[in-house]
Parts: C-alpha cells; sequence; structure tokens
C-alpha cells in the first residue's frame, strides 16, 4: 500500500445525504442537492484543483478521512460525511470512479485550535 495523493482542506464538510430538496420539473418531481451542499461542492473544488495529481489515479484504492471539528455544534455522523469528498474526486479527475474505493478508514476528532478541516488519503492497494 503506498500513498497516491494527499489534501486538507478547511471548512466542515456538507453532508450529501442530509442535504436534499425537492423541485418539481413540470408534474415530476425531483430531488437535488441542497444549496448548501453545492456552495460546498464548489469552495472544496478551487481548493483540490490547486492539488490536483498529474493524471487520475487508476486502481483499488483505500480512502482515509480525518475530520476535525472545533465544536460538537451541529455534529454530523461521520459516515454522512464520506460521500460529498468522494464525489468531487471524481468530478475533477483526481480518481476515475469511486467505485474504485475499496476499504475506508475514518476518524472525526475535536480540537478547536485546529479548528474545522478535513484530510483525505488515497492509498493505492494490491490488485
Amino acid at each position: 500500500m503506498d500513498l497516491a495523493w494527499a489534501v486538507s482542506v478547511p471548512g466542515r464538510i456538507v453532508s450529501k445525504k442530509n442535504s436534499k430538496r425537492i423541485i418539481r420539473v413540470g408534474r415530476f418531481p425531483r430531488i437535488i442537492s441542497s444549496a448548501q451542499y453545492l456552495k460546498f461542492e464548489k469552495e472544496v473544488s478551487v481548493v483540490l484543483r490547486r492539488h490536483l495529481p498529474p493524471k487520475s489515479i487508476r486502481g483499488k484504492l483505500l480512502f482515509e478521512l480525518c475530520v476535525n471539528l472545533k465544536n460538537r455544534q451541529h455534529e454530523p455522523d461521520l459516515s454522512n460525511l464520506l460521500e460529498g469528498p468522494q464525489d468531487v474526486f471524481q468530478e475533477l479527475g483526481i480518481i476515475e470512479n469511486d467505485k474504485q474505493i475499496v476499504r475506508i478508514v475514518a476518524e472525526k476528532t475535536f480540537d478547536p485550535a485546529l479548528g474545522d478541516m478535513w484530510t483525505a488519503r488515497l492509498y493505492r492497494l494490491e490488485d
């Protein structure tokens, strides 16, 4: 297992799972991401574009996510914080497909000195 890519991002991850809205397209309802999640996605994309790997990372991957929160106010479930970053990684071409992620290691800590931030690491696994 070797480190393929890593990044630290200031701010909180917005849960994609818990931030949906329903709109109507004609007579049909449609579920879309919330404005808050779309803003998160746009802001994170700006940061990640400065740290893009030379080409998309291929093969089976381990995704490690370390989330630090400055307090427990509006504390999200750790499992709800995993989907958003993976989708952004795929959209930016950091990985080809989030299906490549076959193992996840995640932790949530609380340190006011660090503030709200998260660190993501992708490790290549043996095929």
